[in-house]
């Protein structure tokens, strides 16, 4: 195998794109912050995390006998999303957060979705052109290719051509929130913000906001129906 083939395939391999339903597992995935015996306590902590624009519900559950009121928060298409929101909210807005599996008929607003695009080797940069897909200039081992997202999945293309138009695709407004000095992207419906994933909003594309966590890139968007 040629070095430069070896260094194709390894930046294939940055470009995850993984689907983010699992169809071996849970069908979504959701974050549970806490579970109290108090039902007007928990209503209280759901009402809280709602007023910082957190997809917070409550659920009634049984154990050894006794009725607690689980404090919940998001719906999520994928166990890493659920991560994701899990380990920022926790030790910063909540005290605890645990990744669980989404009940049956839960009272999330909708499900999110996130898909990696990409982890970030040493040499990458966004290109930015005006009514093209959000693009990335990435490089490995002296090979470049460029990563863009068209609005439904991820894309890889070998060299820097040139960047496809977005064409005319249905707009959502997303704005960036802090919350426990931690960043998140939220989506604007109706003038009240819905916070989607954690991260940095670099860009959009239709609905789908593109947003840097840590050492990936990631598409997060809501899907209109919860399963």
């Amino acid at each position: 195998m040629s070095s430069r083939t070896a260094a194709w395939l390894l930046l294939g391999a940055l470009l995850v794109g993984r689907a983010a339903a699992q169809a071996d597992g849970p069908r979504a995935w959701a974050v549970q912050t806490v579970a109290l015996r108090d039902y007007r306590e928990a209503q209280a902590a759901a009402a809280e995390l709602r007023l910082r624009d957190f997809d917070a519900y409550t659920e009634f559950a049984m154990q050894d006998g006794m009725q607690f009121v689980r404090v919940r928060v998001g719906c999520f298409m994928s166990r890493e999303a659920a991560e994701a929101m899990a380990d920022a909210l926790r030790g910063r807005i909540t005290k605890e957060a645990a990744v669980v599996e989404y009940t049956d008929g839960g009272q999330a607003r909708s499900c999110a979705t996130s898909t990696i695009g990409f982890v970030k080797p040493s040499e990458w940069e966004p290109v930015r052109e005006p009514g093209a897909l959000p693009a990335f200039n990435v490089k490995v081992s002296g090979l470049g290719a460029r990563v863009m997202h068209d609005g439904s999945r991820w894309r890889l293309e070998q060299g820097y051509g040139p960047i496809p138009l977005a064409g005319e695709l249905p707009v959502a407004e997303f704005t960036e929130a802090v919350r426990g000095g931690v960043r998140f992207v939220a989506e604007v419906v109706d003038g009240h913000s819905y916070i989607v994933c954690p991260g940095r909003l670099l860009a959009q594309v239709g609905e789908v906001a593109i947003v840097e966590q840590g050492d990936l890139l990631v598409a997060c968007d809501f899907k209109s129906a919860v399963p």
